[in-house]
């Protein structure tokens, strides 16, 4: 799955990934979590355009009659996203890419589990797979959210979790957000992530500071699966 990541890129770290100006300041977030705000890269609703907009971070479908009291759906998986009622209109017709500089994941029992941050080496900013949705309540009360795509995990990290956020290679932008590509076809198994021990401070997500990633040891011992 993925539950947390982080965004702490400069406005020419955004250009340089998605090729699309931001018309706000940017703000490093290191510990977003769900129900917050992520920021993604969509083709407009309603012009032959591209923009950068903020989505909340859990998908409603559109014909939910209530929004849900608790945050959920903030995952799809590459699996059943096809199929799935909750997913299936999003991931045909309002696609995003999602822009992350790493994400979290916990290894371990309960209450001792051990967060990892993990990163690509080579690549500054990358993007999620994600879908968005636009949904109205019955008061006249309209918020946009999204979700990230999973899948089974790379071998490159398998040892954190069995599951992995979806990464587009960038080859893949246009047709991904044009819906011209499955997810399976972008997906990439074989996908070499890094990754290292963090302070359990980014379990609490109040917690939003440089210090919950720390610096990046130049080796970390790989761990057995």
């Amino acid at each position: 799955m993925c539950g947390r990541f982080s965004l702490d890129a400069t406005l020419e770290d955004l250009y340089i990934a998605l090729k699309i100006r931001a018309r706000f300041n940017l703000q490093p977030r290191y510990n977003i979590a769900p129900g917050q705000p992520v920021l993604a890269l969509r083709n407009h609703p309603e012009r032959v355009a591209r923009e950068l907009a903020h989505f909340r971070w859990g998908l409603i479908p559109a014909w939910m009659k209530e929004a849900p009291k608790t945050v959920t759906m903030i995952n799809a998986r590459v699996e059943t996203i096809g199929q799935k009622p909750s997913f299936r209109d999003a991931y045909r017709r309002r696609r995003c890419l999602i822009p992350a500089t790493g994400f979290y994941e916990w290894r371990g029992e309960a209450p001792n589990k051990q967060p990892y941050y993990i990163y690509l080496e080579d690549t500054r900013v990358f993007a999620f797979a994600g879908i968005w949705e636009h949904w109205q309540g019955p008061d006249g009360a309209e918020v946009e959210t999204a979700a990230i795509l999973t899948a089974d995990a790379a071998p490159s990290i398998r040892a954190l979790h069995n599951r992995m956020p979806v990464i587009v290679p960038k080859a893949h932008f246009d047709a991904w957000l044009r819906a011209g590509i499955s997810a399976r076809e972008v997906l990439d198994n074989k996908i070499e992530f890094s990754y290292y021990p963090v302070s359990r401070a980014v379990n609490n997500v109040q917690n939003d500071n440089p210090s919950l990633i720390g610096e990046r040891p130049p080796d970390t011992p790989e761990l057995p699966v």
